[in-house]
Order: C-alpha cells, then structure tokens, then sequence
C-alpha cells in the first residue's frame, strides 16, 4: 500500500499552491485553513491571505481586526485568532519555526494532524496524518466495521496510519493518502476504477464500499434564534455595528445589535429588550426587514433582522445614548456600547470590519430585496 498511493498521487495531484513550496509559513497557513474547510473554498482565502501578510514577522504585527477582515467569510475565526496568537509566540523565539510535530503541536489550534502534515512536509519527519479523507481510505482497504467517529476506531486508525506511512517520504505519502480520500474515495459514489488499492481493497472485495466506513450518528444540532437591528445612516446609508467582545464566541467579530430570544419569550418581547439595551427606550418603531439561518459546530441559528424607522424619536436617543445622529456624516460614534465599540457599516463600500457569517447573510438579504 505504501507505493501505490505514491506513484499514483505523484501522476495525478491536483496543482495546489501550497503544494509548491516546502516553506513553513504558506504550509503552516493552508492547514490551518484547511480545517474543516474544502480545498476548492480555501484557494482564493490563501492567496489573499499571504497577499496581506507575506511573513509571519507581518502577521505577528498585524492588528487582530485586520486579520479577522482578511478571514472574512471562511470561517471558524478561532483559527484566525490562533495563527495570530502563534505569529505572535514564534516571533518572541526570534522568528524561528518548530522543528518537529510536537514543537508545531505546542503552539495555539495546532493538534496532532495539523502538527504532522506541517511537520511530514517541510521537515520529512516520518510522521502519518489522520483526517477524513485519510480515515475513509484506511477504513474502507481494511474493512473496519466499528464506527469511526468512536475514539477506539481513532486510536486503531491512527496506528494503522503510522504503520503504513513511506518514511523515506512522509509528506508526499500523507498529501497521497488525503488526496486519494478527496478525489477517488470520495464519501459518495468513490471511483472504484481509478483507485490504486483497489486490488487490496476489502470493501470493494466485499461489495460494502458505500456502507464502510461506518459512524455512529449524532445528536440534532439545537436550534437558537436571534434578533438583530438595522439603525441606517440617512446620509450614505451606513448601518450602526458593535464588535464582539474580544474573548469568547466570535470573539473580536462585528455585528448589527442583536440579542438572543429567550425561551418562551416573543420577538416583540425581544426587540423590545433589545431597544432598551441599546437606546434605553422601548418607544422606536422597527419592523422585520429579513431572517437568516446560519449552522455553527454547535448548534443552528435562525436570526431574524429588524429595521428601525426613521424618526424625530430615534434621532433624540442615538444622540442622548451615543452622541450620533442618523444624519451624521461623522467617521465613527464618539461613544460604545457599554465597553464594545460602535461603527458605521457601509454595504455599498469597502469596510474594514468583519461580520460573522450570520449577520452576513442578513446583509446579502437585505440587499438582494433592496431594503436598504
């Protein structure tokens, strides 16, 4: 097994940017992108990603809200935040990289696969790898049977990888095994015909490769639900925004006012609360303008956008509660929102903020049936 996938992978790899260097800071980058993240989705991330911070001595320097605005949109921030983090803690060693998989594994949301496929390329260390795709490919050739999702399934694949691994090539062995998984021994409908293990392939041998490998299934993602608020700048039609706090879910991400609706609690209930948080009034008039529904790792959103009316009573509270107007054309509220500071938001023009995907799709709505 350890041949074939090579000889095969070294004939057939798809050209990947990364995949033309063996430097650790671009490697270090895409496989932390690639982390839950589809290849096809992650190219056009990287190369903008390495546009703006070429180094990690650039990275490290960069403010955080820069790097969240060049992340904008594919996701899992929290990986953005820990290449940050690490930039910062590799440049205090005097800007030199790890040198093994378990030095990468020291620094912040790099586990194990992660620390070995950095390690297996820009090092040779004879380290295997374990992601989905790789799993896929051990499963269905050895026919394992028990779930893979379970952490006895884990340990065993994980031995089987390391057993198999070509040591005189480790990093091209592991890029074969995770591309063999992506492109041939694709979850649905594998291509059998082009498969270099299939001679040993016991799934195939046993007719069951659509029913290897095998999970346990998973408990329903809860769902939550959300109100946010439009409040629009008459002058260029900006909308008022508030960054997240820095510690946290989407730390450091900007969004429209929003709260959560409670359990047995109305959205009029709620935007009222939410009127009070923000303008200390229960009196504005807002209507709904659009919803959106966004899945996170833990559970599902359904956030529903409401649009706060033009009015000579609004105008007296943005002005009482945060020295604005909606006339404004000032480049920021002089105020915040108890400690997260305010901003102006403009649809129509580059923005150095970044929202969290949820509130995303609010603005592509709100845009697609020119509300704003």
């Amino acid at each position: 097994m350890q041949l074939a996938p090579l000889s095969w992978y070294l004939e057939n790899a798809r050209e990947l940017p990364w995949r033309k260097t063996r430097e650790p800071y671009p490697i270090w980058v895409s496989e932390v992108m690639l982390q839950q993240t589809r290849v096809e989705t992650v190219i056009d991330y990287y190369r903008r990603f390495l546009d703006s911070f070429p180094s990690v001595t650039s990275l490290a320097s960069a403010k955080i809200d820069r790097v969240l605005k060049v992340w904008e949109g594919l996701g899992y921030y929290r990986r953005a935040h820990n290449l940050h983090k690490a930039a910062g803690i590799l440049m205090l060693r005097g800007g030199q990289f790890p040198r093994s998989a378990a030095e990468w594994s020291e620094l912040p949301g790099i586990g194990k696969y992660t620390a070995a496929a950095i390690a297996s390329r820009t090092m040779g260390e004879a380290v295997a790898v374990l992601d989905g795709n790789v799993k896929r490919v051990i499963a269905r050739f050895d026919g394992v049977e028990i779930p893979i999702n379970t952490a006895a399934a884990e340990k065993a694949l994980w031995a089987r990888a390391e057993e198999l691994l070509d040591r005189e090539s480790p990093g091209d062995h592991n890029q074969a095994m995770m591309e063999l998984g992506a492109t041939v021994c694709t979850p649905r409908n594998p291509d059998c015909s082009r498969c270099p293990l299939a001679k040993g392939c016991i799934a195939l041998k046993t007719e069951r490769i659509n029913f290897i490998p095998a999970k346990s299934p998973r408990k329903p993602l809860p769902l939550r639900r959300s109100i946010a608020l439009f409040i629009r700048r008459t002058s260029d039609d900006s909308l008022l925004i508030v960054r997240r706090p820095d510690n946290g879910f989407l730390a450091g991400l900007w969004e429209f006012p929003q709260v959560d609706v409670k359990n047995n609690e109305s959205e009029a209930e709620a935007l009222e609360r939410l009127l009070l948080e923000l303008l200390g009034t229960r009196q504005i008039k807002a209507e709904i303008a659009c919803s959106a529904h966004h899945t996170y790792t833990h559970f599902h959103l359904e956030v529903s956008g409401y649009r706060a009316n033009q009015s000579p009573l609004l105008e007296k509270y943005l002005k009482l509660r945060f020295k604005i107007r909606s006339s404004d054309t000032a480049k920021k509220p002089e105020a915040s929102l108890g400690n997260l500071p305010l901003d102006w938001y403009s649809p129509a023009k580059e923005n150095p903020h970044a929202l969290h995907g949820a509130h995303q799709k609010l603005l592509v709505s709100l845009q697609k049936h020119e509300i704003l």
